[in-house]
């Protein structure tokens, strides 16, 4: 991270993908990601018309681990371990017993400033994932919520102590009540 510093990355065909100060500390739950944004970001071919990237970048080798991992499914009420990431608003499901898995994708969220200038949002190791079930942009969707539940309902974050408080055990249930 530069403090104090936007970053700006270019596309394949001259767009800007802008890296704010604070999106360049909520990429620090993902160490050594920024390092390799800008090999991803050249790759993309902004659409025509202004609207939220949301893609899975190769790079064609091993860049790092993913911690996304598919889970038996499980419901609402169904208890399981949590933890609280850095940056992170509410805590995601997690599995502490486990290791990452390599990838050679980065999947990267930006929104649209002009047609040819994006503002990164988050970027990860490995596949795409939809925002956890307590994100506040999901009040007012009821569908996107569900897709949300049902998804994390099936899948984890590997626990890594680095990036994330101590797990505990606990529901969606009460983790979306209660924030």
């Amino acid at each position: 991270m530069i403090p104090g510093r936007i970053l700006e990355l270019q596309t394949d065909r001259g767009g800007t993908v802008v890296i704010s100060d604070d999106t360049q500390r909520h990429l620090e739950a993902h160490p050594g990601i920024i390092d390799l944004l800008t090999e991803a970001i050249i790759k993309i071919k902004l659409p025509t018309m202004p609207q939220q990237l949301q893609l899975q970048v190769d790079l064609g080798r091993i860049v790092g681990k993913s911690s996304l991992l598919e889970t038996p499914q499980t419901t609402a009420t169904t208890p399981f371990w949590f933890a609280k990431r850095q940056g992170r608003l509410g805590p995601s499901r997690v599995i502490p017993d486990i290791g990452p898995a390599e990838t050679s994708v980065i999947s990267i969220i930006a929104n649209a400033i002009t047609s040819d200038r994006y503002e990164l949002v988050s970027a990860w190791y490995g596949g795409m994932a939809p925002k956890e079930p307590w994100d506040p942009d999901l009040a007012d969707d009821p569908l996107s919520f569900q897709e949300s539940l049902n998804f994390w309902s099936g899948h984890a974050l590997v626990h890594n102590p680095e990036v994330m408080d101590e797990p505990f055990e606990t529901t969606w249930e009460d983790i979306i009540f209660k924030l």
